[in-house]
This record gives structure tokens, sequence and C-alpha cells, in this order.
């Protein structure tokens, strides 16, 4: 990460950030994230199930500790090959189209388990549902980072992953208390209607809404500019940098939201620099950003 990751430029502020709680209020709040972040913790309490059942499966069925290592080499093996193929994949297709599929996909194989098939289905139908994980994964933690604030990502990353955590304890006791009652049959129905349903909610939330709206614009920031400075010359380079940035994509519709991220920006930086500009200088900043940007392209 010291090596590889470079080091960002400090973001102006988007959103209150005091408190321990700032990213949990800042998820609840978010049209996206709220209902995005329920599905992920329902996904970990539910999942959870499966790997309380898997051991006391390959005992009372298979009597085999072998068989349980198995079961779980199935699981990592998918959920490796699963991180080859989002790396390919997470290129070519949307991040929540991307997601709001695989989820689905992850959902189909786990119907197997309830009829207690034989070995040679239920490896495959492990493998197969671990192999959609990190084409869920990624473009949630994608968003997650995109949606939120650069003050805010820290808190908010973990306010998401703590609730996950805290789900997955419940999974484990419920699945044990299924499993103490009525054997482990009616916890892998109940975990793949339960998926099933959560993936389906996920995927309505994922495929409803544009890419486009899982990206918070954020203000830059540049080294020495601040409030009560005549900066207007480098107010329009800020718009040209964000307008480059928000411009990489080859798409119409990416080429329009970047002049309404530059737009955008012309208020935003003002605001950030202490300047209150008028609508018709705001125009001239905004014309002059993206002439910059022009004769950058040619160059």
């Amino acid at each position: 990460i010291l090596m590889f990751v470079p080091r960002r430029k400090p973001a102006v502020a988007a959103a209150p950030t005091h408190g321990v709680l700032a990213g949990l209020r800042f998820v609840v709040t978010d049209k996206l994230l709220a209902p995005l972040t329920v599905t992920v913790v329902l996904f970990g309490f539910l999942s959870a199930g499966i790997s309380a059942a898997l051991p006391f499966y390959a005992f009372d069925v298979f009597s085999s500790a072998r068989i349980a290592g198995l079961f779980y080499t199935a699981l990592g093996a998918g959920a490796l090959v699963g991180s080859m193929l989002a790396i390919v994949f997470v290129r070519r297709i949307k991040p929540l189209r991307l997601a709001g599929l695989a989820i689905l996909a992850f959902a189909l194989p786990l119907w197997v388990l309830p009829f207690e098939p034989p070995l040679a289905l239920i490896f495959p139908a492990l493998f197969l549902a671990t192999l959609f994980t990190p084409l869920v994964n990624g473009p949630v933690i994608g968003v997650l980072t995109k949606r939120t604030p650069l003050d805010l990502r820290a808190k908010v990353m973990t306010a998401v992953i703590t609730l996950s955590t805290l789900a997955a304890p419940g999974g484990f006791l419920a699945a044990g208390q299924v499993i103490e009652r009525w054997g482990v049959v009616p916890v892998f129905a109940i975990v793949a209607a339960g998926i099933t349903v959560t993936a389906l909610l996920f995927s309505f939330i994922a495929l409803t809404h544009r890419d486009e709206d899982a990206i918070v614009l954020e203000p830059l920031a540049e080294p020495g500019l601040g409030p009560g400075r005549e900066t207007a010359g480098a107010t329009e380079a800020l718009v040209a940098e964000w307008v480059i940035r928000e411009a990489r994509l080859d798409d119409a519709e990416g080429f329009i939201r970047a002049h309404e991220a530059a737009w955008d920006a012309t208020g935003l930086i003002a605001d950030s620099l202490g300047e209150s500009f008028p609508f018709e200088q705001r125009v001239r900043t905004f014309e002059d950003g993206l002439a910059k940007v022009s004769d950058d392209a040619r160059v």
C-alpha cells in the first residue's frame, strides 16, 4: 500500500464528520447506501448459516472430517477464481449492474443444498456460489468509496463492516438453534430462500440506480489557495482538472455528466476558496475551464 497507492491531495469537507457515529449517520441518511447496507447486513447474517451448517452436515451425513475440509476448499477455490474474474469484469461492466447480477448468480447454486444431493453436486454448488462473491464485494466497496465524501470515507467503511461483522454471530446462533431442533436441511432451505430474497432486493436497488448516482462530487483543494485570495485563474485550473477527471468515460452520458460536474465545481470551489461568484462570473469561469480542457486535449 505504501509503495503503490498514491497520496491524494486533501479535499474540502463535503459533510459533517464529527463524532464516532458520523459514518453511521451518513449511511442511514443516504438514499443509496442505506438500503444497500441493509442487504449487506442480511447477507452476512444468512451466509453465517452456511458456515455453521456445513461442518455438521459433513459429520452427520458423511461421518468425515475430510469432507468438511473439502467443503471449505470448494468455497475458497470459488472465491479465488472469482477474484481473478472480478479483475476482468469490473473494467467492462458498470459496478452496480455487475453486483446486481452477480448476487443473483450467487443465490442460485444454494438451492441444491436443501435436497441433500450427492457430493458430486455439492462441491460444484459451493464453488459456483463463492465464485460470484468477489463480483459483488468489489463493486459494493467501490460504490461505498465513490459515494462517500473523503472526510467520511473511513468512518462509513468502518460502520458498514462493523454492522456486517456483528450480524454474523447472530447467524451462527440462529443456525445452531435450528440444527439442534430440526436438523441441517431446514438451515440450508432458510438460507437459500433468505439469500434469494436478499439478492432480489439488492438487485432491485442496484439495477434501478444509475452508476452515476453512486458518485459524490468532491471539491478539489490545491496547496497554497485559501480564503480571501483572488484566485480566478486558479479556480479555472481546478475546474479544468475536475472536467479532465470526470471526462474519463467514452460514452455520451459520461461526457454530459462531466460538463454538469464542471458547472457544479465552479460553485463548490468558489465556496471552498471563500469567494462569492456572481452568476455571470460563474459562467465565464465554467467556459474558461472547458476551454483549458480543450487546449490540454489538443496538446
